[in-house]
């Protein structure tokens, strides 16, 4: 696909949905995130156990890798998930720090 055309959006919002749809097999998590929670270039999804993160992280880099676009920059709340993150890539883990904010 060529990125500053007018269709490259599509293109690849096309190219991810069809992973979801025809390579997800042996993959329990990720094509619902693709389906769901996938716009342009970037996914905003969560988990509700520590657990259940650490899988749609591993299925997510391996489904989306399987059509060429490798992830490269990852953000969470549990540090446990950053840990995950491929060495490799390690210059683009990002942790959130929560803080109590007071509402007046």
């Amino acid at each position: 696909m060529t990125y500053g055309t007018a269709s490259a959006p599509y293109l690849a919002t096309r190219c991810v949905q069809q992973l979801a749809e025809g390579e997800s097999k042996g993959f329990s998590l990720s094509p619902e995130t693709l389906t769901n929670n996938y716009y342009v270039d970037g996914s905003v999804c969560g988990a509700n156990t520590l657990e259940d993160a650490l899988i749609l992280q591993k299925e997510l880099i391996a489904l989306l890798g399987q059509g060429g676009f490798h992830l490269r920059k990852f953000c969470a709340s549990h540090s446990n998930t950053l840990e995950a993150v491929p060495l490799i890539e390690e210059k683009w883990r990002y942790s959130l720090r929560w803080t109590a904010m007071k509402v007046f």
